[in-house]
């Protein structure tokens, strides 16, 4: 079940992605990689320096120079829209890539170009974009272009275009301002390569301290979130001893009520038994006869008066 849930929103996002072509800077990314390959068809008819055909070598050079010279449109095209899309992250730098890195591995085939130049141009620029997306993917960082790195592409795209100009049919018989020409261009290629290893080296160093950054960032959001955790069972323990404390406060009330009471209590029947020792009768001194009357004596018979006022003749 959950395996063919993340295969349907596998599919939905390549779905969603394919569908975000539409947007002028996509269509632009899109127009540079066909471009990128009319390039290669030209420059391999043409043959080497354009031995085989000339004019056709021209043409790949002035389409090398337009295809390079478009690598910010559609950059600029989707940030000023608002239409940076997913498609386009992942189609602009392969267009970039493709065009620089066909251009050398043909120069080098054609024994234009040492090969070592080139293998190390595509060392670092393969490695660098699979670093990319990689960070992009993973990590949610898109590092910014540094300034070595923006240079280093104008000086590859210099020292390309030099090399791909066929400027030997102006001196056929390879003067000396023919080989300055090719000299300055390989010159230019070696600048650019020192610059494209130095912001490779540069964008490592980057991606380091981003992640060095996030990695600092989450182990703070952990420990905060176990803080927080860790305080919430000494809040409940403060509330009961709070309940606690309240429940011992209002018995400790009811005790001295109680108490209060049964004092009063004792208090009154000890002066009652304190009556009734100096008064000798149980009833206290209100219920004997007065000090002024004499009492009767066991002789005198009881007074009938009341009683017989009291009775009925038969």
């Amino acid at each position: 079940m959950v395996g063919s849930r993340s295969r349907t929103a596998e599919k939905s996002a390549e779905k969603s992605m394919l569908s975000q072509w539409k947007t002028p800077a996509n269509i632009v990314t899109m127009v540079r990689i066909v471009l990128v390959v009319v390039f290669i068809v030209m420059t391999v008819m043409a043959g080497p320096s354009g031995y085989y055909n000339v004019p056709l070598r021209w043409a790949s050079a002035v389409l090398f120079i337009i295809a390079a010279s478009t690598d910010k449109i559609d950059g600029y095209l989707a940030r000023s829209r608002g239409e940076v899309t997913d498609l386009g992250k992942l189609l602009d730098p392969i267009a970039d890539k493709l065009l620089i890195c066909s251009a050398l591995v043909i120069l080098s085939v054609f024994n234009e170009l040492f090969w070592w130049v080139t293998i190390l141009f595509l060392i670092r620029e393969i490695g660098i974009t699979l670093l990319r997306f990689f960070v992009i993917d993973k990590l949610n960082l898109v590092i910014a272009a540094s300034q070595s790195g923006k240079l280093k592409t104008v000086l590859e795209t210099v020292a390309i275009s030099m090399f791909m100009v066929p400027m030997w049919v102006f001196d056929p018989q390879g003067t000396v301002w023919t080989n300055y020409y090719y000299i300055a261009a390989f010159v230019v290629m070696i600048l650019a390569l020192e610059m494209c290893l130095w912001s490779g080296g540069e964008y490592l160093y980057n991606v380091y301290q981003q992640f060095k950054s996030a990695k600092a960032e989450s182990a703070t959001a952990t420990a905060t979130e176990e803080v927080s955790q860790a305080s919430e069972p000494e809040a409940t323990s403060a509330d009961s001893a709070h309940v606690v404390s309240s429940d011992s406060e209002s018995s400790s009330g009811v005790d001295d009520m109680l108490s209060t009471l049964t004092n009063e209590v004792k208090k009154s029947d000890e002066a009652h038994a304190a009556d009734q020792m100096v008064t000798g009768s149980p009833f206290g001194a209100d219920s004997g006869t007065s000090s002024g009357s004499a009492p009767h004596s066991g002789d005198d018979e009881p007074s009938q008066g009341p009683i017989e006022s009291g009775r009925r003749d038969d």
